[in-house]
């Protein structure tokens, strides 16, 4: 089994299918970069939950995070 990748570069906003890399291994060409694990039976709705605890996060200027301020 492999992990499953979602990227995108800086400056892209995502309104268009090629603004992601999608794929199997880490992309270095990117920016942002999303790993689902395989095999461990994720949906869409618990990355969709992880997304949103992500930017729940991020917004807030939690300072248990290490992201750059804006």
């Amino acid at each position: 089994m492999s992990n499953h990748y979602m990227a995108i570069s800086r400056g892209q906003e995502g309104a268009l299918a090629t603004d992601y890399t999608f794929g199997t291994a880490s992309a270095s060409s990117t920016d942002i970069e999303l790993r689902m694990a395989d095999g461990v039976n994720l949906t869409r709705l618990d990355v969709i939950k992880a997304l949103k605890a992500f930017t729940h996060a991020l917004e807030s200027g939690a300072t248990y995070t290490n992201v750059p301020p804006y």
